[in-house]
């Protein structure tokens, strides 16, 4: 068990340096492209590596620092998926709110590369967790899928901005590219909610 726990641990740390280089790129290429979809996106990579590191420092300890950690863990979820919430119902009302550029030839490619791998990595990592039960490594899964649904949301914009660029959008299209947003961040709250219940069950002393 003690050994389990800590090859999660040094595993964890090697991917938080990863996360940490991705939340690096997203930032950089929303900076670019003045695209407040994908700054604010990066925001949820960049919550997933702080959560890492908490992980990495609290998941060989006490019940009940895993418990304190594993709060700060839901709160931060909560607060990212406020500000996703407010950006998708900005979005829905079409108040501008940021610039638009678009991607061509192989660096609208990279992006949507890059996206769809940090996705699959993220489903894998959900479903990969050896040690189901304990705290700290459940609340790394929720993490994880939860920046999992935000790639998913920067992809469907990407995709359904070069959909338009070669066909008239049809009007169920529009409506999908205009509320699966909203609807993602609804599961994201979900999650949240899950979160709090589970951290106000456990029982540091069990």
């Amino acid at each position: 068990m003690a050994g389990s726990k800590k090859k999660m641990q040094r595993m964890t740390a090697l991917t938080a340096i990863i996360t940490l280089v991705s939340f690096l790129y997203k930032l950089g290429m929303g900076i670019y492209a003045m695209s407040l979809v994908l700054m604010i996106a990066s925001i949820s990579t960049l919550m997933v590596f702080i959560c890492k590191v908490a992980f990495v420092k609290a998941v060989t300890k006490t019940r009940a620092a895993k418990k304190k950690s594993y709060l700060f863990m839901t709160i931060a979820t909560l607060i990212y998926s406020l500000i996703f919430l407010c950006f998708i119902v900005l979005k829905i009302f079409d108040i501008d709110i940021s610039s638009q550029k678009t991607y061509e030839g192989w660096l609208g490619i990279l992006l949507i590369a890059f996206m769809l791998i940090m996705f699959i990595l993220s489903i894998i990592n959900l479903k990969g967790a050896l040690e189901k039960t304990d705290l700290m490594v459940i609340g790394l899964k929720e993490i994880t899928f939860i920046s999992a649904l935000a790639d998913l949301v920067i992809i469907e914009a990407f995709l359904y901005g070069i959909y338009l660029e070669y066909q008239t959008p049809l009007d169920i299209l529009v409506t999908i590219n205009q509320y699966f947003p909203l609807g993602v961040a609804g599961l994201m709250l979900i999650t949240t909610g899950i979160m709090f219940i589970r951290y106000a069950r456990y029982q540091p002393t069990n």
